[in-house]
């Protein structure tokens, strides 16, 4: 939330190429998508909204892929 709110598009391309869940919400219920369109207005780089619109590491078993067992 915090790189597409800063406008580092660059660093949350590469947090959801590795695996961020763009389904999260932060405190006020918006989800990566929600921050992009509702707040900024727009999807300036095409790849983000490429990555959020297919839902980058939102795929099956994601959930239990972010953090190791044991962490």
């Amino acid at each position: 939330h915090y790189a597409l709110l800063a406008d580092q598009y660059e660093a949350a391309k590469l947090l959801l190429r590795r695996g961020a869940r763009v389904s999260v919400a932060d405190a006020a219920g918006r989800n990566a998508w929600d921050l992009v369109v509702g707040v900024k207005g727009r999807v300036a780089d095409e790849e983000l909204f490429l990555l959020l619109m297919s839902g980058a590491g939102a795929g099956p078993g994601a959930a239990g892929a972010a953090v190791p067992a044991g962490l």
